[in-house]
């Protein structure tokens, strides 16, 4: 069995389907515990888009693999884990981080309701993750206690940078329920006054 036919979130792919997890920017296979965009190959994989030559060339390589756009991880067993969506990915220093995973971490301290997280430029990290953090309904939380929560659980480029404490954040309302407006966070923070 090939290291590219393994399980992908402990489902086997379809016979003769391969999977890996590459650097988006190289086609390099990322090593094991590094985020990477999961590229699928074989049988049951269209080979392009009919008649849009264009399409089929920015998404698939010129070996045949797909390029799906979802942010993967490999473990060390060999699974294929889902991270999220590669548009969605933060890229900091070397790293592409998916949000969600910052987001579930900083929900694991007992004080906090929601977070969400964003990228904003950083001069030394190319992007740096900002947190907005809506805490439990009449819990007082801090900054401090937030990245605190983070220090020596999550790897140090994954603490975000700043943390900001909101009752809310901008939605948008949709059929399975409200969508949160990040770019609209990315912008409420960048207007801030330095």
């Amino acid at each position: 069995e090939s290291e590219a036919s393994r399980a992908i979130s402990g489902v086997w792919p379809a016979e003769g389907i391969e999977v890996r997890v590459v650097d988006p920017e190289t086609g390099e296979d990322m090593p094991v515990g590094r985020q990477g965009e999961l590229w699928f190959r074989g049988p049951l994989v269209t080979r392009g888009y009919y008649k849009k030559p264009e399409e089929t060339a920015k998404a698939f390589s010129p070996d045949g693999w797909f390029k799906t756009g979802d942010l993967a991880v490999r473990d060390a067993e060999g699974r294929t884990i889902f991270e999220g969506r590669l548009r969605e990915a933060l890229r900091i220093s070397h790293f592409m981080v998916a949000p969600a995973e910052i987001e579930a971490f900083i929900m694991t301290h007992p004080l906090v309701s929601q977070a969400f997280v964003i990228g904003v430029p950083d001069p030394k990290l190319n992007e740096a993750p900002v947190a907005f953090v809506i805490p439990r309904e009449g819990k007082p939380l801090t900054e401090a206690e937030v990245i605190a929560h983070c220090k020596g659980k999550i790897a140090s480029f994954k603490i975000p940078r700043h943390v900001r404490i909101v009752a809310d954040v901008p939605r948008t309302p949709g059929p399975h329920g409200d969508k949160v407006q990040k770019a609209k966070l990315r912008e409420l923070f960048l207007a801030e006054p330095s």
